[in-house]
């Protein structure tokens, strides 16, 4: 096995050890009046760690097995331990922020597990593509 798929490895457990934790760990969408649970940020959990997970395998494996891309090979490890610590921060945040209660009949909306998810997401994929040119121009790799 390449030193860039263990460091995939890496983060694509992490990423999916997140989901995991919101799916077991973070708050329900919950209307109090009619006690509907609605596990809206697990469900966005698993799409956005698919959409990383995608993101991530394009990045790391697709990207350094084409010849004269030597230096995302070698920036491989950086953007694991990044992409772990985005998915860590959202499990975090998916867990333990609080909720909103919303309108008169007590309607508990986990707004910030919500974001989170949007927001790691989208960075994560950002992050994947940034990383490699940023660990080239710093000279980390």
């Amino acid at each position: 096995m390449r030193t860039e798929s263990k460091w995939a490895l890496v983060a694509i457990v992490s990423i999916w050890a997140s989901v995991g934790l919101i799916t077991a760990f973070a708050p329900d969408l919950v209307n109090i009046a009619d006690d509907e649970h609605v596990p809206l940020t697990q469900y966005l959990a698993v799409i956005g760690g698919a959409i990383a997970t995608r993101y991530l395998w394009d990045s790391v494996i697709r990207r350094t097995r084409r010849a004269g891309h030597e230096a995302a090979a070698r920036a491989a490890p950086v953007t694991a331990l990044v992409t772990a610590a985005i998915w860590a921060a959202i499990a975090g945040i998916s867990i333990y922020a609080p909720l909103v209660l919303t309108g008169t009949d007590a309607t508990r909306f986990p707004l910030a597990a919500f974001l989170a998810v949007i927001f790691g997401t989208v960075v994560t994929c950002v992050a994947t593509r940034l990383v490699p040119r940023l660990a080239r121009r710093m000279g980390l790799t």
